[in-house]
């Protein structure tokens, strides 16, 4: 997998962590804890993607999703600061 992708999984992984806590809301230690995991695993994959870039030395982009009949695709582009940030 090109290590830009893990950009599509840290958005994928909070906005999905954040449909389900609204879910756990009753129960609020639950919540917090799962709240607290799913941002230490987004902190990892972000740690991950931020070394890769650091690694590779030039900006990385890969596209993550293609509408071939439309022709649309998302496409996410990593530099130095957007991984920083």
């Amino acid at each position: 997998m090109h290590p830009v992708a893990w950009a599509a999984y840290i958005l994928g992984l909070l906005v999905g962590g954040a449909v389900i806590a609204r879910g756990l809301a009753p129960w609020r230690r639950l919540c917090a804890w799962f709240t607290v995991l799913i941002v230490a695993a987004a902190l990892v994959l972000a740690v991950r993607l931020g070394l890769a870039v650091a690694g590779a030395g030039a900006p990385l982009s890969a596209g993550v999703f293609s509408l071939g009949l439309v022709g649309a695709s998302l496409t996410y582009y990593v530099d130095g600061l957007s991984a920083l940030l």
